[in-house]
């Protein structure tokens, strides 16, 4: 019940944030390019702190606010893999700390579900959705990673949920 809930509310959140391709394809200054980048970079490095965070000392009972900030930070990466690729070099450059990391923090941290279960009240299933959510972050990773060295590659945007 507790996932069906947050499958809802994501589903609810990617829809309002979803963006038209053909805003994205439009021409943009430099400085509009460089506002919109800088702002979702910021939200990834904040998102990324806090599911970190989270995930080294689990609060009791946040687990809505922990996959929230989970498919939150999804949902920052999807934004900006469709702007990178639209305005490739433009956009790269733009939030070069980010390609720099080469990835999020959070994917480091050695998951304790015992942990996890407790102050959570998750249960086996929960977990498995925690792994779920983390290897569709390395996935779009990987994407913008290929897509900053060149490699021209299908971006296929499917939203878990």
């Amino acid at each position: 019940m507790f996932l069906l809930k947050l499958c809802l509310f994501v589903v609810c959140s990617l829809e309002v944030r979803a963006i038209n391709i053909d805003d994205l394809s439009k021409e943009r200054s430099d400085d509009e390019l460089k506002s919109e980048m800088t702002a979702i970079c910021e939200n990834i490095a904040r998102y990324d702190e806090s599911i970190t965070q989270m995930l080294k000392d689990p609060p009791e009972d946040q687990a809505t606010i922990f996959l929230k900030n989970m498919y939150s930070y999804n949902d920052e990466l999807i934004e900006c893999l469709k702007i990178v690729t639209v305005h490739r070099n433009r956009a790269i450059k733009h939030c070069a700390e980010v390609f720099e990391k080469g990835g999020p923090d959070f994917i480091d941290v050695l998951v304790d579900e015992d942990v996890l279960k407790d102050r959570f009240k998750w249960h086996d299933d929960d977990v498995k959705h925690l792994y779920e959510i983390r290897r569709e972050t390395y996935k779009f990773w990987d994407k913008l990673l290929r897509l900053e060295s060149g490699e021209d590659c299908k971006i296929n945007l499917k939203i878990m949920g």
